[in-house]
C-alpha cells in the first residue's frame, strides 16, 4: 500500500513541472532601438537642489512566484516598504502560482497588459528564459541613467554569478537562497553519542545513526518525507553535486549513464540516499504519523524537510511535549544537509555543496519612464541592503545572499539565524542552484524522478540503478530536442 501511495505522489509530482516558455509563442519583443535591445527610457529624472531622485506618487505593479507559506511574511515586508515610501513609492503585489509564472508574466509583459507587472521576483533558474524572451532589461544600465546605485558584486558568488545570464549585463538581483534543511534534537543527539557535535560528514552521520538504532530498535533516527514534491526535487541534486557529479551539459545535456565517470557518480548518488533506508535509519514511504510528528514525540533526532516550517515545528513540539515555545527552541536547533550523500571524498568541496532555489528581482521591459526605474532600483536597494527586512525573510526561512545583511549585527544576532539559518547553510558560496539554461525544469523533473522511481524498488540492484540511470538520461535529451525545434 505504501508502494503506491508513493508512487501516485511522486507521478503527480513529476507531471507538476513549469510551462516552457516556448508555449508564450517565441521570443518576440521586437528590437525597438535598432542596436539589438528592447528596452527604452523616457522622461526625465525628477531631482531635489541637491541632485537627489525625489519620488512622487510612484506606482509599481510586483509579480512574485511566492505563494505558499511564506506569502504573509512577504507581504508584510512589502506593506513596511509602502509605509515608509508613502507618498513616494507603492508597490502592488500579485502572487502568482508556480506551475505558470513563467508564461503568465511573459504572455502580460509581451501583450503590454494593464496588468503587467514591473518587478519581477523570480527563482534563479527563470531569469535565461525571460531573458530570451525579452522580458527583463538590465540594472546596470538602470543604475547609470538614475544614479540609485545597487552594489551587484554585493552577494553570495555562489548564485550571483549567474545574474548576468551568460551576458554583459547584470538582468537580476539575488537575495535569498533555501533548500532541504534538517532539525536535530539536542537533547537525542546528546543522549546518543555522549556529544553534542552535529555530525559533519557522512561517516559521522551513520555512525550517530547506528547508536541511535541500537538504543532504539523500534524508532528511526531521521525523519523524512520521501513522497514530497521538494525531497526528491531537491536532495537527488544534492546528491549528485556532492558525488562530484553535474547536473546536464551545454554540448550533450545529459551524459548520466554514457559518460563512465558520471555513471558511477549518478550510482553513488541513488545508493547514497538508499542507504539510510536500506540500514534502517530512515522509511522509504510515506511514514505513519508523519515524520514531523515523529520528530515531535522523541522519536527521530533529525527532521529533513524545508526551512520555512520552523514555526510549525517549534509550536508543534511545544505543544506536544507540553512546553513552552521557548523550552522548545532551546531543544531544537538546525543542520545541514551538507556532507550527508558524499560517498568518497567527504571533506572535499564537492561534499559541502546543497542544492536549492535562490529569488531574484528582475525589471521587465515594462518600465520606460526613467522615474520608475529611479523607483524599481530604490526598492531593490531597500530590500537587498536593510538589515531588518534580511532579519525578517530569515524569520520566513530565507538565508540572505546580500553581504551588507550578512555582516550586520541585526541579522547575524537574530536568533532565528543563529540556531537556524547559520547551521542550515555553513558554506553559503556553495549553495548551488540550477544555473543557466532553459531546459531547467525539464532536467530537474528527469532527475527527481530518477530518485522517486528508486526509491520504489523493494531490492534493488546495481544493474536496477543503471537502467533508470540510462532511460531517464535518453528520455531527457528527446524532450530536449524536441523542446530545441
Amino acid at each position: 500500500m505504501k508502494k503506491k501511495i508513493l508512487g501516485a505522489l511522486c507521478l503527480s509530482m513529476a507531471l507538476a513541472c513549469t510551462v516552457p516558455l516556448a508555449a508564450c509563442g517565441g521570443g518576440s519583443g521586437g528590437d525597438v532601438n535598432g542596436d539589438g535591445t528592447w528596452w527604452s527610457t523616457t522622461g526625465e529624472l525628477n531631482k531635489d537642489a541637491n541632485g537627489k531622485v525625489v519620488f512622487d506618487d510612484i506606482s509599481l505593479r510586483m509579480s512574485t512566484i511566492v505563494s505558499g507559506v511564506d506569502k504573509t511574511p512577504f507581504g508584510d515586508i512589502i506593506a513596511q516598504f509602502n509605509a515608509e515610501y508613502r507618498g513616494k513609492i507603492n508597490i502592488n503585489v500579485s502572487y502568482l502560482q508556480g506551475d505558470n509564472f513563467e508564461k503568465d508574466v511573459t504572455m502580460k509583459v509581451q501583450q503590454n497588459a494593464n496588468n503587467a507587472p514591473d518587478i519581477v521576483m523570480l527563482h534563479q533558474e527563470s531569469l535565461k528564459g525571460f531573458l530570451d524572451y525579452k522580458v527583463i532589461q538590465p540594472y546596470d544600465l538602470a543604475m547609470e541613467e538614475t544614479g540609485v546605485e545597487i552594489d551587484l558584486t554585493a552577494f553570495a558568488q555562489g548564485v550571483n554569478q549567474y545574474s548576468k545570464a551568460g551576458t554583459e549585463y547584470q538582468y537580476g538581483v539575488p537575495f535569498d537562497a533555501a533548500g532541504m534543511v534538517v532539525y536535530y534534537n539536542k537533547d537525542l543527539l546528546k543522549e546518543t553519542t555522549g556529544s553534542d557535535k552535529v555530525p559533519q560528514t557522512r561517516s559521522e552521520l551513520l555512525s550517530v545513526c547506528k547508536q541511535f538504532k541500537d538504543k532504539n530498535s523500534d524508532n528511526y533516527p531521521i525523519s523524512w518525507e520521501v513522497s514530497g514534491d521538494f525531497f526528491c526535487q531537491y536532495l537527488m541534486p544534492t546528491a549528485v553535486l556532492q558525488n562530484g557529479g553535474y547536473l546536464y551539459k551545454e554540448d550533450l545535456y545529459s551524459d548520466w549513464y554514457n559518460n563512465e565517470t558520471q555513471r558511477a557518480i549518478y550510482k553513488n548518488a541513488i545508493q547514497s540516499v538508499r542507504s539510510y533506508i536500506d540500514s534502517g535509519y530512515a522509511k522509504r514511504g510515506v511514514h505513519e504519523m508523519g515524520g514531523a510528528t515523529e520528530f515531535m514525540q522523541n522519536k527521530s533526532i533529525f527532521y529533513v524537510t524545508m526551512p520555512w516550517y520552523r514555526e510549525n515545528i517549534v509550536s508543534g513540539y511545544a505543544t506536544m511535549n507540553q512546553i513552552t515555545e521557548a523550552e522548545a527552541e532551546a531543544k531544537i536547533s538546525g543542520a545541514s544537509v551538507s556532507g550527508w550523500f558524499a560517498i568518497e571524498n567527504e571533506t572535499s568541496d564537492n561534499a559541502k555543496k546543497v542544492f536549492g532555489d535562490s529569488h531574484m528581482f528582475a525589471m521587465t521591459k515594462t518600465v520606460k519612464d526613467i522615474n520608475e526605474k529611479a523607483a524599481v532600483c530604490e526598492f531593490v536597494k531597500w530590500f537587498t541592503q536593510n538589515a531588518d527586512v534580511g532579519a525578517q525573510w530569515a524569520e520566513a526561512g530565507h538565508v540572505t545572499l546580500s553581504n551588507t545583511i550578512a555582516n550586520s549585527t541585526t541579522y547575524t544576532e537574530n536568533k532565528n539565524v543563529v540556531n537556524f539559518i547559520d547551521n542550515w547553510y555553513p558554506h553559503l558560496d556553495s549553495f548551488t542552484t540550477m544555473g543557466i539554461t532553459p531546459y531547467y525544469s525539464t532536467v530537474n523533473e528527469h532527475l527527481r524522478t530518477l530518485l522517486s522511481e528508486s526509491l520504489l524498488e523493494d531490492n534493488p540492484t546495481e544493474s536496477t540503478y543503471l537502467e533508470l540511470i540510462k532511460t531517464k538520461q535518453n528520455a531527457l535529451n528527446s524532450r530536449i530536442d524536441v523542446l530545441k525545434m
